[in-house]
């Protein structure tokens, strides 16, 4: 039973937050496909966001007129299409004067915080903004829907899909107004599982425990932790929607153990491929980005040591920083071992890892920031210089001369990159190069991710097989180091290493491996568990988080250093291997899920 039209509601459609942005956004094309304008996306209006994500339209009469009354209670509705979501119909809703407004004697939004409280037992006593702010949007969007059901779309089948807590208010006053929209609700992870995890407690064993035990969280940890109101929020929705869905079979239990509810159906994530490149470019731009990023490892050590020549393989880590919650600390600790291990063994390889960890960021430092234009100024002159050395090339060899440096290489070109090399010899600032090439607005010692790495030994001394960057700004072409996106050193790299203690779905592992990189991820993770379903590959691997710490650090090493001492047609193998798996979730072939979720909540409604 297909709808006639489905309204996804997220915080984050049309304003780039974090994860649910890319869900949303990434299933897009399936759904415009399948539902053309029948599909409409509905937002929060953030005006920094909706210049790069929205394309303002003048809507149809109808839609005019319910933006028209709801204008009048002080919510403005923009209507247009989701620029980076394949140009699916979009509402942006603002909403903070309608928050403000007042309401029987007081402002809006405490009106709508003691509805939530007499109705569905929602405390918010001590919610701030975080809270206020999405519940007001939410609320509205209720209210549109409202709108649009009995002046627009009467007779049609709707479906509203609620993401998360921050939609939920809306999904709440459609049930509460008696309005017979079918509603669907996903989570993409528990308000509570993730505070706790964030506090260094490895909550799916506590989820684990408390299964085998029949009992549930208790609710006086979300108080503890200074997050019920949100949590309530999700054990509301949870129980009120007609069809609750979660993004994987790990997060499944962990919604039955903190919200009292187990999914009707599992939605796992998936990717657009089709944004992909095919394996055959991604190859190519492999060779074209791992030069690029050697070059500049390269650049960065030359002031302190010659950088031996020999193959080099590039690992990454990246994601937010809950140093926890991500495995770093399994991850550099790994490092560590892998670093011993190759030392050992005299191995002529090296190992390149960048730390793809946003911080609190003051700016490049200064010798860095040196280095940097005085590599870039040497590559200038190189170039330059190549144009020349081809014609002289073809003259000495039609005269049958002898090739070599002096009578190839000009004169200003030699005394010119003789300096520049000086120069870059005499920058640096300290006997080992940095571990991270920025000023932090707070002392390093105190950085989790730069102790952790000096903590075992990682110190990029020439003789260290492996040499860890922490890079904690966001990538991008303007990016005055790299130049590159993110993606572009995710192509770059041999392999991609996600320990998470704590990821619903996780993308990180995902793209890397649709992007022909090996990959580490957890059998907790949503992602993990899928690959898992599917069988034994070479490409990914799925690291038993629940056992020993040590042993799975050692696991990790262990498999760094299988990828490490592979041959090239081997490790190829394996990234093909990678690709194919991370294939087989796409949205073409994960859309049903979702699509099974819209008639089960049309089914329910009309029983």
């Amino acid at each position: 039973m297909e709808p006639d039209f489905v309204f996804e509601v997220s915080f984050e459609s049309g304003n780039k937050v974090g994860g649910i942005y890319t869900v949303i956004s990434s299933k897009s094309k399936e759904m415009v496909e399948r539902f053309g304008n029948r599909y409409i996306t509905i937002g929060f209006y953030d005006p920094v966001q909706a210049v790069k994500e929205f394309s303002p339209q003048a809507p149809e009469k109808e839609w005019q007129e319910v933006f028209n009354s709801l204008a009048q209670k002080g919510i403005k509705c923009y209507y247009g299409r989701w620029i980076n979501a394949n140009n699916a119909r979009l509402v942006l809703l603002d909403t903070k004067r309608f928050a403000q407004m007042l309401d029987n004697g007081d402002v809006r939004i405490n009106s709508i915080k003691y509805w939530l409280w007499k109705n569905f037992k929602i405390d918010s006593i001590r919610a701030g903004d975080d809270f206020d702010t999405p519940v007001a949007w939410s609320y509205a969007t209720g209210m549109l829907l409202e709108e649009l059901y009995n002046r627009v779309m009467s007779g049609n089948t709707i479906v509203a899909h609620f993401h998360e807590w921050l939609s939920g208010t809306g999904m709440l006053y459609l049930k509460n107004n008696g309005v017979p929209i079918p509603t669907v609700f996903t989570i993409h992870a528990t308000v509570l599982g993730r505070t706790k995890s964030g506090y260094n407690i490895e909550f799916f064993k506590e989820v684990r425990k408390g299964l085998s035990n029949g009992t549930m969280v208790d609710v006086r940890d979300a108080y503890k932790y200074g997050v019920e109101a949100k949590h309530l929020m999700e054990v509301a929705c949870a129980k009120h929607c007609d069809v609750f869905t979660v993004v994987s079979q790990g997060l499944n239990e962990e919604a039955k153990y903190v919200l009292g509810r187990e999914a009707d159906i599992i939605t796992p994530n998936g990717l657009d491929f089709s944004l992909l490149p095919d394996i055959r470019a991604l190859n190519k731009l492999h060779l074209k980005y791992k030069e690029r990023v050697l070059s500049f490892f390269e650049a960065y050590f030359s002031p302190y040591y010659s950088v031996r020549s020999g193959d080099k393989v590039i690992f990454f880590t990246s994601g937010r920083y809950e140093f926890f919650n991500k495995g770093y600390d399994i991850f550099i600790d790994a490092l560590g071992l892998l670093n011993k291990l190759m030392k050992k063994r005299d191995m002529e390889k090296e190992v390149y890892v960048l730390i793809l960890v946003p911080g609190d960021v003051r700016r490049l430092k200064e010798h860095v920031d040196e280095l940097n234009d005085l590599f870039n100024r040497l590559k200038e002159l190189v170039e330059e210089e190549t144009d020349s050395i081809k014609h002289r090339l073809i003259r000495l060899l039609l005269r049958r001369e002898e090739l070599s440096a002096s009578n190839m290489l000009s004169k200003d070109f030699m005394l010119h990159s003789k300096i520049l090399c000086n120069f870059i010899k005499d920058i640096k600032r300290s006997e080992l190069p940095d571990i991270c090439p920025f000023e932090l607005n707070y002392p390093e010692s105190k950085d989790l991710i730069i102790k952790r790495i000096k903590d075992n030994g990682l110190l990029n001394r020439e003789e260290d097989r492996v040499k860890v960057i922490f890079y904690p700004r966001y990538l991008s072409i303007a990016d005055d180091v790299f130049g590159m996106n993110y993606y572009d050193v995710v192509i770059a790299a041999s392999m991609g290493v996600f320990p998470s203690r704590y990821e619903s779905w996780g993308y990180t592992p995902h793209e890397a491996a649709a992007l022909m990189n090996t990959t580490v991820t957890t059998n907790i993770t949503g992602f993990g568990s899928f690959v898992k379903s599917i069988g034994s590959n070479n490409g990914i691997k799925i690291l038993d988080i629940g056992k020993e710490y040590k042993a799975v650090v050692k696991d990790l090493a262990q498999y760094m250093f299988k990828i490490v001492c592979m041959g090239e047609d081997e490790r190829i193998k394996a990234k093909l291997d990678a690709r194919s798996v991370a294939n087989k979730a796409s949205w073409k072939t994960l859309i049903k899920n979702y699509l099974s979720a819209y008639s089960m909540a049309i089914k329910k409604v009309k029983e």
